[in-house]
């Protein structure tokens, strides 16, 4: 009786569930771990969540690379050979977040403070996003997996945003 009185409602509650139905079933998710710090055991506790959760993660834990950033400080006799080989060491593992982008295209790239990721890698991020949003830039503004390959109609992608706000 009540879809009788309020069918729109109804409707637009329908098209949330739809949503949601395909987020819950997971997205792809890279974490980029710093190489050390408070941020590490963070990357490892969202890493571990979001799997249990249902999504897709794959983790760059570069912890590994810890030991050549303390080598280089140990090694360095000025700050701007330090300043150089800490750039060297980001850039390397910068160029490592890209290529696994390349390769397991995930749907959200989420680093945490603290992660070697240079200005470069973060433009080359945000173009690949801009390069999927022109070819189908509703589903860049909702990620919904179900609606990949423009699956989204513009006045459902609408309708899902009125439902979020109100």
């Amino acid at each position: 009786p009540s879809v009788n009185i309020s069918r729109e409602y109804f409707e637009r509650l329908l098209a949330r569930f739809k949503s949601r139905e395909g987020i819950s079933k997971g997205i792809k998710i890279l974490v980029v771990s710093p190489l050390y710090g408070g941020s590490y055991p963070i990357a490892l506790y969202c890493s571990s969540t979001l799997k249990k959760m249902g999504h897709n993660v794959e983790l760059i834990d570069n912890s590994r690379f810890s030991d050549a950033m303390f080598f280089a400080k140990d090694i360095a006799e000025d700050k701007p050979r330090y300043n150089r080989m800490i750039d060297m060491i980001t850039s390397f593992l910068s160029e490592a977040v890209i290529a696994r982008c390349e390769t397991f295209k995930p749907d959200l790239v989420f680093a945490l403070a603290q992660s070697p990721l240079t200005i470069d890698c973060l433009k080359r991020l945000k173009n690949n996003l801009y390069n999927i949003t022109r070819i189908d830039p509703l589903w860049g503004i909702c990620n919904d997996p179900l609606k990949k390959s423009g699956a989204w109609k513009k006045e459902e992608i609408f309708s899902s945003g009125e439902i979020e706000i109100n």
